[in-house]
């Protein structure tokens, strides 16, 4: 579902409807969420972020804690390429543009909505920012 745009999702949420299904799990807009609370609260640079966030199709795998900064893209500026980050502002805003629509339509359905909330993982940026602070530094997992 991660490229899904409103051409797959409405006949699904018919579908939905249609099945008395009336419970969705919506996991959107935690990356922007997270994206504009570390750049506006935390100060962190996109820079920063860039070996933190994952590309959408590894989302899951991101909100589970297994993966990050994953796949690594790279813009050539100068001399030695910098790392980017995978998620770009347009995919942050077709997101936020998809989940209006989806749930203006589960409204009209009368589906209830769970957005998932913070999964507890961090950027490595914060132990340098708050080095007094306790973390618990897991594991890279890669398949």
């Amino acid at each position: 579902m991660a490229f899904w745009t409103w051409t797959q999702w409405e006949p699904h949420l018919d579908w939905m409807a249609m099945n008395n299904v009336n419970l969705l799990l919506l996991p959107s807009l935690n990356e922007l969420i997270e994206y504009v609370l570390y750049t506006k609260h935390f100060k962190l640079s996109h820079d920063d972020l860039a070996t933190y966030f994952v590309g959408p199709a590894f989302l899951a795998w991101f909100r589970m804690g297994n993966l990050k900064g994953w796949p690594p893209r790279y813009h050539a500026s100068g001399r030695k390429p910098k790392r980017v980050l995978s998620l770009s502002k347009h995919w942050f805003d077709q997101q936020l543009m998809l989940v209006k629509r989806i749930m203006a339509r589960c409204n009209e359905f009368g589906i209830e909505i769970i957005l998932s909330s913070f999964s507890g993982n961090v950027p490595e940026k914060l132990l340098d920012l708050y080095p007094r602070s306790n973390f618990y530094v897991g594991s890279i997992w890669y398949g």
